[in-house]
């Protein structure tokens, strides 16, 4: 009876261990844009959907189209924020982790270029809820500068760029090389841990045939 307590405890272990690891450890990309077409002006301006995730005013641009300012860190394409918000999510619903990602903002007023620094916020939330879980305040020049986030198990990422629209300045939002992590469905975690836990179950069997 004991062996056997010990081999369920065993079992019963190593299946919560995997789904532990499994959900930690989700699945890391990076969006860098570059595989979005655009049209002759350097532009996409139906931009909504891109691997997985949707975006909400959002536009893709490259070096070359209207404006001014080194805003892709790498290649030549990064998002370009519309209005005075816009937000990233999974469009399957699931939460994901942001821990970094270039951001800069693009001149349009180019007859009298203002380069100064200017804020904004970035905010997290979770569970469709109203209020923040994270917020971060932070400053933005006309060149892609990398920043870090622990925004974890989020399943909204927004960004407030009214201050981009103040004054005489007329700038845009940039975002390139948006790294982040997805966490995995529930039912290929559940499908894992049971598939090992027949694997265990079926050990003992096999050594006593």
């Amino acid at each position: 009876m004991r062996a056997f307590i010990h081999k369920t405890c065993t079992t019963v272990a190593a299946v919560a261990l995997l789904v532990a690891t499994i959900a930690s450890g989700a699945k890391a990309q990076t969006l860098n844009f570059d595989d979005v077409a655009t049209n002759t002006g350097g532009l996409n301006n139906n931009f909504s959907a891109y691997n997985n995730f949707t975006f909400l005013n959002w536009n893709v641009a490259t070096t070359a189209s209207l404006g001014s300012g080194a805003n892709a860190n790498s290649g030549t394409k990064f998002a370009l924020g519309q209005d005075d918000f816009s937000s990233i999510y999974l469009t399957d619903s699931r939460d994901f982790s942001v821990f970094r990602m270039y951001l800069s903002f693009r001149q349009f007023d180019l007859t009298a270029p203002d380069n100064s620094p200017v804020g904004i916020t970035v905010n997290g939330f979770r569970a469709g809820g109203t209020d923040p879980v994270f917020s971060k305040f932070i400053l933005l020049t006309n060149s892609a500068q990398l920043f870090t986030f622990d925004f974890l198990n989020i399943d909204e990422i927004t960004f407030e760029t009214g201050t981009l629209r103040t004054g005489n300045r007329t700038m845009a939002l940039a975002l390139d090389d948006f790294s982040v992590n997805v966490v995995p469905e529930p039912a290929a975690i559940a499908l894992v841990a049971a598939g090992l836990c027949l694997l265990l179950i079926s050990v003992p069997r096999r050594r006593k045939a």
